[in-house]
């Protein structure tokens, strides 16, 4: 049994990130659907992603 509920509330952003999923992938992952119990988890997640896809040196201007 998972601990969290795989059926979250379904808020506007939760709906864009369903759709952004299952337009890249086929279908919604478990991890947004997990992330989506939080929405500011939700909403930092690919503002984090972005950031380390962008490599270090941004990272590092962005900490200064």
């Amino acid at each position: 049994m998972a601990r969290v509920s795989p059926t979250p509330r379904r808020t506007v952003f939760f709906r864009l990130m369903e759709w952004r999923s299952k337009r890249t992938y086929g279908k919604v992952l478990a991890p947004g659907r997990a992330l989506a119990h939080n929405p500011r988890v939700l909403r930092s997640d690919p503002a984090f992603a972005g950031r380390c896809a962008s490599g270090p040196l941004l990272m590092i201007r962005s900490v200064n």
